[in-house]
């Protein structure tokens, strides 16, 4: 091995090295939050990239060695980075464990056919063909599929800049995501460069070391504009939105009602959330600041209010109360008169009849 190879692989162990650091550092950023174990996950493996072919280099100098267990997992590179953007551009949003699919062809192409398919250190194994032409095949598939799917999260990350989850005061953010996409598009095309053109030479090998070299530049560039630039009024931003201001709630709450979607017999808190543009946690967060009740109680209360409306309009006088009722989103009688013996303290017909007077 030449000394300048031994040197890159030497700078790359040591660059792995930083970059766990990074990864441990950003998971324990205060106050705890699902976008920075995120990006804490992208240093991760990014960094055990740089792990793999570092002791690759330095160990198995032989070409075409590899380690005995995958540590590079590039197809989890940008649903990593993308999960991070998704909730730090919207902070009040809730994690679902079906959100980890992203990660699916991931563990499928990058980590279960490491295995089942054979390669120079698993000849055997659990192999599921022997047949070399078979595990070609595979590889050209996974090339033009790993381009595919990197130009697709570059796409959506670049509508997360176009769209509206940056209001244009707020310059932290596109800050972050114009420092971000570059670096994420010459990763792209460096591996594109190695994979259908570094394969086809006799320098290939070689030329691999030029991906790794983007992900060195990568995890330095991230690392120092995270910790040294954006770490801590990121921080602050996400604790101010933790706290929904009670103006802030209030607007929301208006907004649902503006809507009408109460009205909806089978209305559904997810369907709320759809209809006006905001995530189901800052609806519930709001709820409980400006009226102190939970989202059930707060639609039968919007319904109460709308038949009240309706009752007192001659053009529905034609209509029974229960007919009223349904009108103003109720499916039942039973919930109707509990709902507006809570809010009103009277039966329907008590009310009716005080008003009347």
């Amino acid at each position: 091995m030449d000394l300048p190879t031994k040197a890159l692989l030497y700078l790359l162990l040591i660059t792995a090295g930083q970059g766990l650091a990074l990864a441990v550092v950003t998971g324990m950023q205060k106050p705890r939050h699902v976008s920075f174990l995120f990006l804490s996950l992208f240093f991760l493996l990014m960094s055990l990239g740089c792990v793999e072919k570092s002791i690759e280099g330095i160990f198995y100098p032989v070409r075409g060695e590899e380690l005995p267990l995958p540590l590079s997992m590039p197809l989890a590179y940008f649903p990593a980075i993308y999960l991070h953007l998704k909730f730090l551009m919207y902070p009040e949003s809730t994690f679902r464990p079906w959100q980890l699919v992203h990660f699916l062809p991931s563990f499928v192409m990058d980590f279960s056919s490491f295995y089942l398919l054979p390669w120079s250190g698993n000849p055997t194994g659990l192999a599921l063909t022997s047949n070399m032409t078979y595990t070609l095949v595979f590889e050209r598939f996974y090339d033009v599929y790993f381009l595919g799917h990197f130009l697709a999260y570059t796409v959506a990350i670049v509508r997360f800049k176009n769209g509206d989850a940056i209001r244009p005061e707020d310059a932290l953010k596109r800050q972050w995501l114009e420092r971000m996409i570059p670096v994420l598009v010459v990763f792209w095309a460096s591996w594109a460069v190695v994979n259908f053109i570094g394969k086809a030479n006799a320098f290939g090998y070689l030329t691999s070391f030029f991906i790794h070299a983007a992900v060195m530049v990568s995890i330095y560039w991230f690392g120092y504009s995270f910790l040294l630039k954006m770490k801590r009024p990121f921080g602050a931003q996400l604790s101010r939105s933790r706290s929904l201001g009670r103006a802030a709630a209030l607007a929301i709450v208006e907004t649902i009602k503006a809507s009408g979607v109460y009205k909806n017999r089978k209305v559904t808190l997810s369907e709320v959330s759809e209809r006006v543009g905001y995530s189901q946690k800052a609806i519930s967060n709001a709820i409980n600041a400006a009226h102190r009740s939970n989202f059930n109680e707060f639609i039968n209360y919007l319904r109460v209010e709308a038949f009240k409306q309706l009752a007192t309009d001659p053009n529905n006088r034609r209509l029974s109360l229960f007919g009223i009722a349904q009108e103003a989103g109720f499916s039942s009688k039973a919930s109707f008169h509990r709902a507006f013996k809570r809010e009103c303290g009277q039966t329907p017909g008590e009310y009716l009849g005080a008003q009347a007077k």
